[in-house]
């Protein structure tokens, strides 16, 4: 869990929305069965020129749904799961001009996933407040600048979603404080920089201080610049690093923790695929290759486990050109498109054999879901050429979980006595020598204790109660294998 999103945050999924185009080939996979296997289990038509993904349980039956934005039909299409696994056929809602961002979310704080939409020629943003059954209601918020992309997340920690807007015609980045019932007031802005193309943005917390950060892809520039978070909301420090670029503009830029250091990491894509992994700071080192073989210019990308061994996978939108020599002195072009994964393993990297899986024409945006409520990971294609949705069944053999060690940490509690919420502590299986201190916000340790269950009520050891705020803390154990392991953030102390 990332420490710096609420509860209601949960739904978050930010999916790419750059078309794909590869050069070259790729090696065919081998015994899919033996590492990862997927099934093309369906195809959904969409509304003309899908271009963004997200995907939620919007109607509350265990199984996520599907959402795409329809940019050439000023609409989004949503799919809902039947009791079978099945999507039904989609609910259209219409949105404003050429919508190209479409995020999940609880943005009215009633646990039900809900979604926002950037209009690129709308001055105004869609929110689509879902009732619980996936069906929903709309409203817009008006913004001084045609948008190009939004983000969500509680980036003032008040328990209420905000949003984060591109306004590239003004170089600024606005954020819209949500009040929890789905309204969302212009407030903060800060100077960015320029793309002709808008700056892509991705959330996340990148120097490990408990708030959330923004990455800015400029696309057409070397820089990725991170925004830093902080208690209020605003972003008044960045760091930046030069990236360069391999050719054509870069990419999407993909967001997880590569090799497990608990640092969060990016992959970029221009004429290939590579990755900077984080020094918790929000700079990042230099990169490495994963792969230059595929002359790509735009690839969608996401990170999941798609094995089940607990390491992030990589999966990539794909475009085959073959030159094709029918006859002396002619020549042809054909093309196919796929879906390409990457298998992590235990050195912090990936193995080198690609995965290949057919989808329809030009995919744009990829994301995962579970839709058949078995418990693995799917994927779900937004092809834009031929306005349609490829849903990729996962089939692989998932292995058997041994009794792992697992350490759940609030972020919020309220001792007022009401007996509800009233002390932090934290829910533990299968570890040993548990600590945890935790520290105010000058750094000045305030309690510590080693029985996960025991807790802190918000006292000293002499019964004194301290103010509400945000403490740090630091927490520490030995794992069912012997390892040790240690956790930090920050919990918010209420009064």
């Amino acid at each position: 869990m990332n420490t710096w999103l609420s509860k209601k945050s949960r739904f978050i999924i930010k999916s790419a929305f750059y078309a794909t185009f590869l050069f070259g080939l790729f090696a065919t996979s081998k015994s899919l069965c033996a590492q990862v296997c997927f099934t093309h289990d369906t195809t959904l038509a969409t509304q003309y020129h899908p271009n963004c993904i997200a995907v939620a349980d919007f109607n509350g039956d265990g199984k996520d749904d599907i959402a795409t934005a329809n940019t050439g039909a000023n609409s989004v299409s949503v799919f809902l799961t039947d009791d079978t696994g099945s999507f039904s056929s989609s609910t259209v809602i219409p949105v404003g001009i050429r919508p190209w961002i479409l995020v999940s979310s609880d943005l009215n704080n009633d646990e039900k996933p809900d979604l926002a939409v950037a209009n690129t020629q709308s001055n105004y943003i869609s929110i689509l407040l879902n009732n619980g059954s996936g069906n929903f209601s709309y409203s817009t918020v008006l913004l001084p600048h045609l948008s190009s992309d939004l983000i969500c997340a509680d980036f003032n920690k008040d328990g209420n979603i905000d949003i984060a807007i591109n306004l590239p015609y003004s170089n600024k980045l606005f954020i819209l404080k949500g009040n929890g019932s789905g309204a969302f007031i212009l407030s903060d802005s800060c100077i960015i920089g320029a793309s002709p193309l808008g700056n892509e943005m991705s959330v996340a917390d990148f120097n490990n201080d408990g708030y959330a950060d923004i990455l800015v892809n400029y696309g057409t520039d070397t820089l990725i610049e991170v925004l830093l978070g902080n208690h209020f909301g605003t972003f008044s420090s960045r760091v930046s690093t030069h990236i360069g670029r391999l050719g054509g503009i870069i990419g999407q830029v993909a967001v997880f923790d590569i090799n497990s250091d608990k640092n969060m990491d990016i992959m970029t894509t221009d004429v290939g695929i590579r990755a900077f992994l984080g020094k918790g700071d929000g700079t990042f080192f230099a990169p490495t290759t994963l792969d230059t073989t595929l002359g790509s210019t735009h690839i969608g990308i996401i990170g999941k486990d798609f094995n089940g061994d607990e390491k992030t996978d990589v999966a990539v939108n794909t475009q085959f050109i073959r030159v094709n020599h029918p006859s002396p002195g002619t020549t042809s072009l054909s093309f196919s498109y796929s879906v390409s994964i990457r298998l992590a393993n235990d050195t912090g990297w990936f193995d080198s054999t690609w995965y290949n899986y057919e989808v329809g024409v030009m995919p744009d945006a990829l994301s995962s879901g579970d839709f058949n409520g078995d418990g693995k990971p799917d994927i779900a294609v937004v092809n834009s050429s031929s306005s349609n949705v490829t849903v990729l069944l996962n089939c692989t053999t998932f292995p058997v979980k041994e009794n792992n060690s697992s350490v759940l940490i609030p972020n919020i509690f309220s001792p007022n006595g009401d007996g509800v919420n009233d002390v932090f502590f934290v829910q533990a299986a299968n570890i040993s020598n548990f600590n945890c201190t935790l520290y105010n916000r000058w750094g000045q340790a305030v309690y510590e204790f080693s029985n996960p269950t025991a807790g802190w009520s918000g006292k000293n050891k002499q019964g004194s109660a301290y103010d509400a705020g945000t403490y740090f803390y630091y927490i520490t154990y030995v794992d069912n294998k012997g390892k040790t392991q240690s956790q930090k953030g920050f919990v918010e102390l209420v009064r």
